[in-house]
């Protein structure tokens, strides 16, 4: 995540650069084994928060009049299933 965004930052830091960019991040679908601070979920969360760190220090002084939006196709179950994961839920953008 952290190598994708660096490349779309240093593209869109260009003054003749893209103004927009859509990066896509696989592996969401986490129906088992989430895990807590240290598991699998942690570590997606992580390297999304690590890519979110490269734009803005890719950015420099255009990370200031930066947006970032984040979605989804799917929501997921706030409770945690049998199998210490999460199930498809209702919630989505």
């Amino acid at each position: 995540m952290r190598q994708s965004a660096q490349g779309a930052a240093r593209l869109m830091a260009a003054d003749d650069g893209p103004r927009i960019a859509a990066l896509a991040f696989d592996g969401w679908d986490t129906h088992v084994n989430e895990g807590g601070a240290t598991g699998r979920l942690a570590n997606l969360l992580g390297g999304l928060d690590g890519a979110f760190e490269e734009f803005e220090k890719g950015l420099g002084e255009r990370w200031q009049d930066t947006a970032i939006v984040a979605i989804t196709e799917f929501g997921r179950t706030a409770r945690i299933n049998g199998t210490v994961g999460t199930d498809h839920g209702t919630g989505t953008v």
